[in-house]
């Protein structure tokens, strides 16, 4: 949790926030904020939520402090549960991320 303590001040130092705007973005009491954020509070997910919403960013950087790209998406149909399924889904997400990162090659943001 300690990470995404320090990922939400730092998120907030970037942003210009104060304790008691983020408070008020997240309906919760300012006092309330201070104790989260000095760990003498723990923090749900459903409040996690909140903070990525309130900073707008991701709940996945919120937690492990690492910036996706948001700006591309992938639409999938059908039935994912198995592994093969789940592993050719993996396969196919890295294949992306390498092509993506190929500069030879346009990418289309959504």
């Amino acid at each position: 949790m300690k990470n995404v303590i320090n990922n939400i001040n730092k998120v907030m130092l970037e942003k210009g926030y104060t304790q008691e705007m983020l408070a008020e973005k997240v309906d919760l009491s300012r006092p309330y904020i201070s104790l989260i954020l000095s760990g003498k509070r723990g923090l749900s997910i459903e409040n996690i939520k909140k903070f990525s919403e309130a900073l707008e960013i991701s709940f996945q950087t919120l937690m492990n402090g690492q910036e996706s790209n948001e700006k591309y998406s992938i639409k999938m149909r059908g039935d994912f549960s198995s592994r093969n399924a789940q592993s050719s889904i993996r396969k196919a997400i890295i294949e992306m991320e390498n092509y993506a990162l190929n500069k030879e090659h346009e990418i289309i943001e959504k």
